[in-house]
């Protein structure tokens, strides 16, 4: 497109938002609202829903925007946000349209600027979960709301990220972040351990010396974190997220900082380890903590949804949720319908499955995650999503439920958590295995096997997770 298509519809997007344009949209690979980037099938725009929420009206006008804008393929994204692909990269006029019929959704930042900051993620169970010690929603919203409300945390990298964790068995902590606050209960207290450029640690071997804060301090305590953050970097245009500062600053030194800046004390805490989640999303039917509801995960096949299965989500979140919340996106690219009474979980999830959802834990292809491959991406040495269903094919049956990563090249776009196997394609077909989660770029000279067909692979991964005997 032309620097004056862009430039037009950027501007016709801002003053349907009632706007000013700003003087400059930021160069990044991130898709956004307002930053439609290219891929191989066309123009890629991500929608971001603020703590993982949509409403049944907005589930509405994404599959319409799909249909209407882009090739028709919805994808739910690992942090639990949704994009559109497809979208005619050659015309400027249906780009802009696009924006205006999503900013009419109530789908658009509050704050131009700020589409690309709102990367603030919460368990998609928050306020559902039996087991969390305190419900992030809240707190979510405050921190959205500082974020886009001031203005110069609008210059922070589109991939910078904020985790609060409630302290759920539903929760990502395994994505990398750029801050986290992480609940635990102290006595009679609830208080947010705290660390950068990672996730809480789940495992004991791995035990990181922290501190925490007061559950009402979570907030200033943020602010001061991305003061401290912007100012360091200020004079080193290479520091983009906190990682970068970690590698020449000790964790020490920067906590002093901060409490610096701080009017109330941090509280040691010394080794601190949170209970292991979940390894993966609710699917199926779970009971909530409100008696007498339940929540069903379903998983869209590989992260895509069709418009007709985004409409026929928001038909039955319309009827079934006794709330009239609609529905939630989540970091495991599912979909979850809450507050919905045990006699009707039978029928949703048979509903679900009609729509083409998996809603069986045990299934092979609920477990795998593959980024758009050769399809979609010009990087991509082989079609990852079709292989993902062969793979599935041939695994069922023969293995117990774990989790693999596909990736087309060592980029690992659609994944940036553990899982048990990383595969990455260096042929059509063929792929390198890996076993957990890739550490940095220097990991990927180290695979356990190369150059496999898919069936090979498949008896390699039928020796290494075969299904257990009773």
């Amino acid at each position: 497109m032309s620097s004056g298509a862009f430039e037009d519809y950027e501007n016709r997007a801002y003053r349907r938002a009632g706007q000013e344009r700003p003087h400059r949209i930021r160069e990044s690979p991130c898709p956004g609202l307002f930053r439609i980037v290219p891929a191989r099938d066309g123009g890629i725009c991500r929608i971001k829903c603020p703590r993982g929420r949509l409403s049944v009206s907005q589930a509405y006008k994404v599959a319409e925007a799909a249909s209407r804008f882009g090739n028709g393929i919805i994808e739910v994204t690992n942090r639990a946000n949704l994009q559109l692909r497809g979208i005619g990269a050659s015309n400027g006029q249906d780009q802009a349209s696009l924006i205006d019929f999503l900013l009419s959704a109530g789908l658009g930042p509050t704050v131009a600027d700020a589409d690309d900051v709102r990367n603030v993620m919460i368990s998609p169970t928050s306020g559902l979960d039996r087991q969390e010690i305190i419900d992030c929603t809240d707190l979510a919203a405050q921190v959205l709301t500082l974020l886009e409300e001031t203005p110069r945390y609008h210059e922070l990298s589109p991939k910078f990220s904020i985790l609060l964790d409630g302290g759920g068995r539903a929760a990502v902590i395994d994505h990398p972040h750029d801050l986290w606050l992480s609940a635990f209960q102290d006595r009679q207290h609830v208080l947010f351990a705290l660390g950068f450029a990672g996730c809480p640690s789940f495992c004991e071997t791995e035990p990181k010396p922290l501190f925490a804060v007061a559950a009402d301090y979570v907030v200033p305590t943020i602010a001061a974190a991305l003061d401290l953050f912007l100012e360091i970097a200020a004079d080193q245009p290479k520091i983009r997220r906190f990682r970068h500062i970690l590698s020449f600053l000790p964790f020490e030194t920067l906590i002093a900082r901060l409490a610096n800046r701080l009017s109330f004390p941090f509280i040691e805490i010394g080794e601190w380890c949170r209970s292991a989640p979940a390894q993966r999303g609710p699917i199926g039917c779970c009971e909530q903590k409100q008696a007498g509801c339940f929540m069903i995960g379903a998983m869209p096949p590989l992260g895509r949804l069709s418009p007709d299965m985004l409409r026929g989500l928001a038909d039955m979140a319309e009827q079934v949720n006794e709330e009239g919340d609609g529905f939630r996106l989540t970091p495991w690219q599912s979909i979850l319908l809450p507050n919905i009474r045990q006699s009707r979980c039978s029928e949703i999830e048979a509903r679900l499955s009609a729509l083409g959802l998996l809603c069986d834990p045990e299934t092979v292809l609920a477990g795998v995650v593959a980024c758009s491959g050769t399809a979609g991406c010009a990087s991509a040495q082989s079609d990852t999503k079709a292989d993902a269903y062969r793979l599935s094919s041939l695994l069922a049956g023969r293995c117990r439920p774990f989790s693999i990563h596909m990736t087309g090249c060592p980029k690992s776009c659609a994944s940036a958590r553990r899982t048990d196997v990383t595969l990455l394609a260096v042929g059509m077909q063929h792929y390198h295995i890996f076993e957990r989660r890739l550490q940095s770029a220097a990991d990927w000279d180290h695979p356990i096997a190369t150059n496999l067909s898919l069936e090979q692979i498949t008896d390699w991964m039928a020796g290494r997770f075969p299904i257990l005997s009773l």
